[in-house]
């Protein structure tokens, strides 16, 4: 019966550990590139709540009432709710009138599906601005 030779035994476990060790920094470097991935994901997923927390829609009809409720605005305007948008129409309105009611709707954030603008005269325009729902 042949002796095995210590020097294979030697060379076969410094084989199996060099495989080991090896195995061991591919595991690490797949690791690390999950926590990475990981971050990025966490940080899109913060970003997407708060801008659902902003858009909010739910709030969009309350969000135009404070703003029609303004002193400057008070009892200029109409407005009707449909089932998927709030209506609102001015007419007659002057230059400082429409001014501050478009900056503030433009400033809100809201979702708005259409804008029309007529010049009535030389001083007053009307207009209808529709919100999602």
């Amino acid at each position: 019966m042949n002796k095995i030779n210590p020097a294979f035994i030697l060379i076969f476990f410094v084989a199996i550990l060099i495989f080991a060790f090896s195995k061991t920094l591919k595991l690490e470097e797949d690791v690390m590139q999950n926590a990475k991935a990981l971050s990025t994901i966490e940080a899109k997923a913060k970003e997407i709540n708060e801008l659902k927390s902003r858009w909010n829609l739910k709030n969009a009809q309350k969000k135009a009432d404070s703003i029609l409720s303004q002193p400057q605005l008070n009892g200029k305007f109409e407005t009707k709710a449909l089932q998927d948008k709030y209506i609102i129409i001015g007419n007659n309105l002057n230059k400082d009138a429409i001014d501050h009611a478009m900056k503030s709707f433009f400033n809100e954030s809201l979702e708005i599906k259409n804008f029309e603008l007529d010049r009535i005269n030389e001083n007053n325009i009307s207009f209808k601005l529709e919100i999602a729902l």
